[in-house]
């Protein structure tokens, strides 16, 4: 108990960031080199685990997420690629080596 104390009044200045501004840069989903479309990298993960056939709900367990996060990367995800639904994301992943 007294290390989680310790821990919580430990000066954070140093990790995180001053400004409001800086935050959000930091946390902003950012395209990665080498995935297309502009993917992110959470973008990417959430689309292999539904080329796996994985529900939402299971999507959202395996990586730790509210079923409302997934729901919202794949509206991106759908987005970016231009697919109209679940099976013509699940082709994309296929197509371009995500699975």
């Amino acid at each position: 108990m007294e290390q989680a104390i310790a821990y919580a009044l430990e000066d954070t200045s140093r990790t995180w960031p001053a400004t409001t501004g800086q935050m959000q840069s930091r946390t902003a989903a950012k395209p990665e080199q080498g995935y297309p479309n502009e993917l992110s990298r959470r973008e990417v993960e959430v689309l292999r685990l539904l080329a796996e056939s994985l529900t939402n709900k299971q999507i959202a367990e395996r990586l730790f997420l509210s079923n409302n996060t997934v729901r919202a990367h794949l509206y991106s995800i759908y987005s970016k690629i231009d697919a109209p639904n679940r099976g013509a994301a699940i082709r994309f992943a296929t197509d371009y080596g995500l699975t």
